[in-house]
């Protein structure tokens, strides 16, 4: 497992590393290459194509639920947001046997009480 410079929050002035596959890093590495761009990897786009140096956390959700909308599925409507990712993501490696510390590590809980409250939801 790489730690890949994946910046995220660059919009507040944050960012963080997070653990990345090596061929997620080198497609990342080498999209950034050929746009020559750094920093945040998510990045608003408006409504002329013009590429922000950011895309706020709150976009996340909405572009998620219009992308939904725009695939038709004949299913009750489902309301995603940008946590849905994270936590589906931890549901995910748990139930491979990650270890929980792992499974804090990727989802950026830093209490374990946070991560069981994300993870229990699966079970109720």
């Amino acid at each position: 497992m790489e730690f890949g410079p994946v910046v995220y929050g660059e919009c507040e002035g944050l960012s963080r590393l997070i653990p990345i596959s090596e061929e997620s890093f080198s497609v990342i590495q080498t999209w950034q290459n050929v746009a020559d761009i750094t920093g945040a990897i998510l990045r608003s786009v408006d409504r002329h194509g013009n590429v922000g140096n950011c895309l706020n956390p709150g976009s996340v959700g909405l572009i998620i639920n219009a992308l939904y909308r725009r695939c038709e599925i004949n299913e009750p409507a489902q309301v995603f947001s940008g946590h849905s990712f994270r936590v589906g993501a931890a549901l995910d490696l748990l139930e491979a046997g990650t270890p929980l510390e792992l499974i804090m590590l990727r989802g950026g809980w830093r209490s374990s009480d946070n991560a069981m409250g994300y993870l229990c939801s699966r079970f109720q």
